[in-house]
């Protein structure tokens, strides 16, 4: 009896220590909520770096400017500073949770890259046959240009002859002079 208790106990514990792998305890963010103030930390740190090192400006606090960012993080995600630092701890603590995180992130942004590419491509390829039918329609209007062109030459070359035959003086044959003599 005493050994299908333990057995029983043993399996409970092993289950639920299998099935709770990815729950975390209370006053820590979930793995999701982690996942989004995590990126949004991380971006607000990149803009601070990046403006820092593009003003010449040697007054910037970029450790002021990063803390800023990160409480308006915090606000929009509607935490508190604590909350993120403790559960960040303990993300750091559990690296199989926090490399879940951490590869999700990288599956998303690698995701909206992927779409960003498609949407450059199709927008590259709309513009390439926005060009190739400006294309046919310039060479339609030159051609067009061009017979409207060769038209008016023709007309003008049969009016400039029609003008040299009015002025050509008469031919008289000699049997036109003599039947009037």
């Amino acid at each position: 009896m005493r050994i299908i208790l333990l057995g029983t106990i043993f399996f409970t514990v092993c289950f639920s220590a299998c099935n709770n792998k990815d729950k975390v305890p209370a006053g820590i963010l979930p793995k999701d909520q982690m996942q989004s103030v995590l990126w949004d930390v991380m971006q607000a740190e990149s803009f601070t770096n990046i403006r820092s090192n593009t003003k010449s400006d040697t007054l910037i606090n970029s450790v002021l400017e990063d803390a800023k960012l990160q409480e308006r993080v915090f606000g929009i995600h509607h935490i508190s500073r604590e909350d993120f630092y403790k559960s960040f701890s303990y993300y750091k603590e559990h690296t199989d949770l926090m490399m879940a995180i951490l590869d999700s992130m990288t599956a998303q942004e690698s995701r909206k890259e992927t779409d960003r590419l498609a949407i450059k491509a199709k927008a590259d390829t709309t513009n390439k046959n926005r060009i190739k039918d400006k294309s046919v329609f310039l060479k339609q209007q030159l051609n067009k240009l061009v017979a409207d062109s060769t038209l008016i030459k023709n007309k003008q070359k049969a009016a400039a002859k029609a003008k040299q035959k009015k002025h050509l003086p008469k031919k008289h044959t000699l049997n036109a002079a003599a039947k009037k003599t």
